[in-house]
């Protein structure tokens, strides 16, 4: 059953300032790095490659990017809308680990 969760990126996150100045957009590393981390949080696995990864929208400042996560075995698909539509999906590898070593919420 996909599982759902998501973020947004304050407009005072430290890349968007040089990351298009005066049409600033959300680097797809700090995508990437956000959707890892509430992945990690809700399997309590850890992410340890990722298969593919595609950006179909820039993603702006204080949007809230809704991921939707399906895991299958030790994958897991995500797509993450920002109003609606699909701005980024990716597949990932997962590992199970000991309890306290996936990455803590920020």
């Amino acid at each position: 059953m996909p599982q759902q969760s998501s973020f947004v990126i304050g407009a005072d996150h430290p890349s968007l300032p040089g990351h298009f100045p005066g049409e600033p957009i959300v680097p797809g590393a700090v995508l990437l790095d956000h959707a890892i981390e509430l992945i990690e949080n809700a399997t309590r696995r850890r992410v340890t490659a990722i298969a593919a990864a595609k950006f179909n929208l820039p993603v702006t400042a204080e949007k809230t990017c809704v991921l939707t996560m399906q895991v299958k075995g030790d994958t897991v698909a995500v797509s993450a809308a920002v109003d609606g539509e699909v701005a980024f999906s990716l597949s990932a590898i997962l590992q199970d680990v000991d309890d306290g070593q996936h990455r803590n919420p920020a």
